[in-house]
């Protein structure tokens, strides 16, 4: 049996938060004590990394930052001799990764100022993909027959394997085999900087082994992971006007019902990251005025999402506003129209 660190043995020792090895085993997931989790009481997602540098972050509230003295205390860990003795070897291991973040950050803007960072192209949907199976779950899932035009506009990749040979990618990160098993068992999407690309299972077979229900593929180490969609984004403009939600699926579903979203509106979504990440990509842009719908799912409370928007700095200081919508029909968004009806 793997030793477990000092640090994280007290973590689990005086905190009784559900707990799941994740990442390869690299990290912890215990539920948040700052904004109470979600309504599932066997769902967490505080991260933990259970060895030097540690480091916690919280995928719902957006909390974070390195283990210390105050974050312990918080979980009700009793500071001994040891553990301080640890929590200083912690901070010399959280000095020296930040050192070589800001050196790769300065390789990283080296390369794209030298146009290494590179775009990868997504082919055209054609008649005889739209027979595709991955592309007919779309349709069934929310009973509509969605268009050629529509699809490329959700950044769906049609043939995972055409694009594969398009962009002459003659490496794969993991098995090749993976690459057979992505394209017939999930649909896959493109992210916003065509650098990387999101996929969801929609089908089982036995003889696949599982990946896991979500796979994101970098295929580029500077990847923006960052999913949305609209017709074109006027950068010159100071107003924006987002839908936002918890998933690709979500945003598809929300399009499918509200005709009156199409038209002026950028799509985006979390994907597993905090409202705040989302914004403040699109701050980092120059939008200085943003109107955000936000299409959240039921486990999360309007008191949380709010206890979020207050504690982030710019929405108030620069007037954002914030509408907060529910399916009373579901959980999500990521349904037929007819299962939609607004909370």
């Amino acid at each position: 049996m793997e030793e477990m660190h000092l640090i994280e043995r007290a973590i689990l020792n005086a905190y009784d938060g559900w707990t799941e090895i994740s990442n390869g085993g690299r990290n912890r997931l215990i539920r948040c004590p700052e904004c109470g989790d979600s309504q599932k009481s066997d769902h967490g997602h505080l991260s933990i990394t259970r060895s030097y540098p540690f480091l916690y972050k919280c995928f719902r509230c957006n909390w974070s930052g390195a283990v210390n003295e105050d974050f312990l205390r918080y979980l009700g860990v009793e500071i001994t001799p040891e553990i301080r003795v640890a929590l200083k070897e912690n901070h010399q291991a959280v000095v020296n990764s930040a050192k070589e973040q800001n050196y790769q950050k300065e390789k990283s803007i080296t390369n794209f100022l030298r146009g290494m960072q590179r775009k990868f192209f997504i082919p055209d949907i054609k008649d005889e993909d739209m027979d595709n199976q991955c592309l007919q779950y779309l349709n069934d899932r929310f009973q509509t027959e969605f268009t050629k035009e529509e699809l490329e506009k959700f950044r769906v990749i049609a043939d995972l394997r055409e694009f594969w040979i398009l962009n002459h990618i003659d490496w794969w990160p993991r098995e090749k085999e993976e690459l057979t098993t992505l394209a017939n068992l999930y649909l896959s999407f493109s992210s916003s900087d065509g650098n990387e690309f999101i996929s969801r299972r929609i089908f089982d077979d036995e003889d696949d082994e599982l990946l896991g229900r979500y796979q994101e593929t970098k295929l580029n180490k500077n990847a923006e992971r960052l999913y949305c969609f609209k017709d074109s984004l006027d950068l010159c403009e100071t107003h924006l006007k987002l839908v936002i939600g918890e998933g690709i699926f979500d945003l598809i579903g929300v399009w499918n019902k509200f005709p009156k979203y199409r038209e002026g509106y950028v799509f985006a979504a979390c994907l597993g990251k905090s409202l705040e990440s989302v914004l403040d990509f699109f701050v980092s842009l120059g939008f200085l005025h943003i109107e955000v719908n936000y299409f959240a799912d039921n486990d999360v409370t309007d008191n949380t999402i709010r206890k979020w928007w207050r504690e982030m700095e710019y929405p108030s200081i620069l007037g954002f506003r914030l509408s907060i919508y529910r399916n009373k029909m579901g959980k999500d968004f990521g349904v037929p129209a007819s299962e939609i009806r607004l909370a």
